[in-house]
């Protein structure tokens, strides 16, 4: 595995990280076991890095990587976001999962629909009462004493200026509940912002070629040394070549120049992304959000593959 320094965080991270927010959703989730096993291959590895949210699956995906972490909690860089709060509707939809998720593998329509309910129940919530609350119950899930990086969750940027959130967050850190604190966000206002807050150190974007506009951000993030963690980077798989249903012929002309170039160059379209995401300024670790082992080292083995693309080469 290589691993790169996380901006001036003191900590090194694999450049390909373990996005959990499959892992317990109703589409695809795996079990507490199978849970278990892919932190055991993500280890073995050299994946030191796990992202997660107190919103995926209403909690469920940290309660479960709190179990797998037991024994081994100091052998990974565990990432947390929140400021998604859920309706009672969404407590009720949790209880019904193990039904739902059975119901919804026969219909080839099941993950869209699985997003769309999420989106119903979810809010927003960033005031300081709402973010002690979270934090506190992220802990109890993980089944830890802190979290080494706390990330608001898509934050407005109206957020971004309530200074006494992020005095709070400042507290979190000397009282050891978090190691670092930053934002994840795909807007463009919000990162030039988080340029500006004392000690935010860690921000997590999409970095694809679908979503260009705030790339020219990073250099500036990584010149102020705030670590920059890629996510989406294949867009929740719209950029690969899965199937043809109408969210991906948005992208169909991108895709076909993707793949040529791909062809071009003799290697997959997953291994062309991630070596784009790796290549851009400060960009330390590229997360991917996988439930399948096969999928995992696929991936490992991309980002470690020698890098075939030119500067300007990707369209």
């Amino acid at each position: 595995m290589i691993f790169r320094p996380l901006g001036a965080t003191g900590i090194n991270c694999s450049i390909i990280g373990l996005g959990t927010g499959r892992l317990a959703s109703v589409s695809g989730g795996i079990s507490r076991s199978g849970a278990g096993a892919l932190l055991g291959v993500a280890e073995d590895l050299g994946i030191n890095l796990i992202d997660t949210a107190d919103s995926y699956a209403q909690g469920e995906c940290e309660k479960r990587i709190g179990v797998a972490l037991q024994g081994r909690r100091g052998k990974f860089i565990v990432t947390t976001k929140a400021g998604y709060c859920f309706s009672a509707l969404g407590g009720g939809l949790r209880l019904i999962k193990p039904l739902a998720k059975r119901v919804l593998k026969y219909f080839k329509s099941g993950k869209n629909l699985a997003s769309s309910v999420r989106s119903n129940v979810a809010r927003q919530e960033f005031s300081s009462e709402a973010i002690r609350g979270c934090l506190e119950a992220s802990l109890r899930r993980l089944q830890t004493d802190y979290v080494d990086i706390f990330l608001l969750h898509s934050p407005p940027a109206a957020v971004m200026a309530d200074e006494r959130l992020f005095e709070l967050l400042r507290q979190f850190q000397k009282e050891g509940k978090l190691r670092h604190f930053g934002v994840s966000s795909p807007d463009a206002t919000v990162l030039e912002s988080a340029l500006k807050i004392n000690g935010l150190a860690v921000v997590q974007t999409p970095v694809n070629p679908a979503q260009p506009n705030h790339l020219s951000l990073l250099p500036k993030l990584q010149a102020a040394k705030i670590g920059v963690v890629a996510n989406q980077i294949f867009l929740s798989g719209k950029l690969l070549p899965r199937g043809k249903n109408a969210e991906e012929k948005e992208f169909s002309d991108l895709k076909t120049k993707l793949a040529s170039l791909a062809a071009k160059k003799r290697i997959s379209l997953n291994r062309l992304l991630i070596e784009h995401a790796l290549a851009q300024p400060g960009v330390v670790s590229v997360l991917t959000g996988t439930t399948k082992l096969e999928h995992l080292k696929q991936n490992v083995a991309d980002a470690l593959a020698p890098a075939v693309l030119s500067a300007g080469e990707m369209p």
